[in-house]
Parts: C-alpha cells; structure tokens; sequence
C-alpha cells in the first residue's frame, strides 16, 4: 500500500520461527505472560500503586535491573474498511478505471492523476492508530523515566499485531519511523522513545530457517547510539520470547539503513 521513502533510521530486523503450540492465544495475552516469566521484570502499576500515582501516566515494565522500561501496544482494529470509504468517493469519477474481481490498490491509483495524493491518504487513515499508539507509548515512557527517577533508562515500545494483515511490518515502520526522528523548531530531537520493538505475527516471510518464519523488526531512535550495550539485552530477549514461544531465533538476517 506505501509508497514513499523510510526516514532514516535504524531497522534492525531479525526473524524467527514460532511454533504453533502457543500460537493459537492471544497475543497481546500471551506477552503479558512472558512478561511475567522473566525472572527480573516488574509490573509499573504494582511500583505505582499508591494513591500519589493516580492518573499519572506509566508504562508497563521494567527489565534488567530497571535498565529498560517497556510500554506495550497492540493493533486491534482492522482498519482496512477505511480503504473502501477513500475509494467508494472516487468511483463516479470519469477517470476511474473499471475493476473485475480483485485488483491491487496500486494498480487502481496509477491510473488517477492523484494517486498519490489519494495514497498518502489511505496511508495516513489507515496507520493513524499506529501513530496514536506511539504518541501515548512516548508519553507513558517518558513520565515513567520521571517518576521512577530513571533518566538513563532504555525507553522501549513494544508493539504487537497479531491478525491486522493491512498493518504490514513495512507500513508501521513507514508510520513510526518519522515519529521517532522528530525535531523541534530548533531541530532538537524530541523523541521520547529510544526503541520500537514490532512483533508481527500477522505477516509471515519466505526468507529464513523454516517454513513459517515470523518477522520481529527493532527500530532505532536517535539515543540509539549511544545505548549500543542494549543490542545484547535485546538479544537476550528476543531468545527468551523465542524459547517461550517454543521457537527458536535465527541469527540476524540484516540491517537496513
């Protein structure tokens, strides 16, 4: 569906292959629960539960010693009818081609003068829920680094898509990766999160040791380089939700920039 440029930032992409003994529950369920299998995490909300914390905005974890604290987010809503509605305005156009059966929405759009315009639009409706979840994840980070005193902390979004088969890995990258390189007027960074790290078992590639092979993305944002000691944490981590997952972790296949 996208057809722009990804801004420039960091995508380190590593791939593994789920087994299908958990894959039939929740997603979102069963990350909650490999949350709680690791021996060192902590729920925030259990940190925060005093009455002085309501209505503060808080995260959902901290790792490693409080190293990293994690704010998880899952795509829920299938948000392709939103195509239909942009394309239903454009069907009593003149220049609107003639479809039978299935046909590819980039095949449609080049026929228009506008598609692009009318692209970036369903682009834009389609992903605004990746947007939102990034917005509130930055929000939620950054109040937790504050109330919890952990200014050096690893601030990471956890974002899960478990059937939203329009929210494909490329399209939230695409959305994500200008909100994690923005700028103030004086072109300051204003991210607030350090990592996105996507779990996508909606999607499947052909590439890799096994015939379903699920790809898990790490996005970089501009503390990136300087937190270089947190690619092992997430290693370790990326094998442990392999392991829970009775799957096993590939090496990196590679690193686009």
């Amino acid at each position: 569906m996208y057809g722009g440029s990804f801004q420039n930032i960091g995508i380190f992409a590593v791939y593994f292959t789920l087994g299908l003994s958990r894959m039939p529950s929740d997603l979102e369920s069963r990350f909650h629960s490999f949350m709680a299998s690791l021996p060192d995490a902590e729920s925030i909300d259990s940190i925060l539960a005093g009455k002085e914390f309501d209505g503060e905005k808080r995260a959902d974890y901290l790792v490693f010693d409080r190293r990293l604290i994690i704010e998880l987010k899952s795509l829920e809503v299938d948000t392709y009818p939103k195509v239909e509605k942009e394309l239903a305005s454009h069907r009593n156009r003149d220049d609107f081609p003639l479809i039978y059966g299935e046909v590819e929405l980039q095949k449609i759009l080049k026929h228009l003068p506008d598609g692009e315009q009318i692209n970036q639009r369903i682009f834009n409706n389609t992903t605004r829920s990746i947007e939102d979840g990034a917005r509130s994840a930055a929000k939620q980070l950054q109040n937790t680094a504050r109330l919890l005193d952990l200014p050096d902390a690893v601030r990471v979004l956890v974002l899960l898509n478990q059937d939203i088969d329009i929210l494909a890995p490329d399209v939230a990258v695409a959305r994500l990766s200008p909100l994690m390189c923005r700028t103030d007027a004086a072109g300051n960074m204003t991210s607030t999160i350090d990592f996105a790290w996507l779990i996508f078992e909606s999607h499947s590639i052909t590439e890799g040791p096994a015939a379903v092979n699920i790809p898990t993305i790490l996005l970089e944002g501009p503390r990136a380089p300087d937190m270089s000691w947190f690619i092992d944490m997430f290693e370790r981590l990326q094998a442990a939700w392999a392991t829970f997952n009775n799957a096993s972790s590939s090496p990196h296949i590679g690193r686009v920039l």
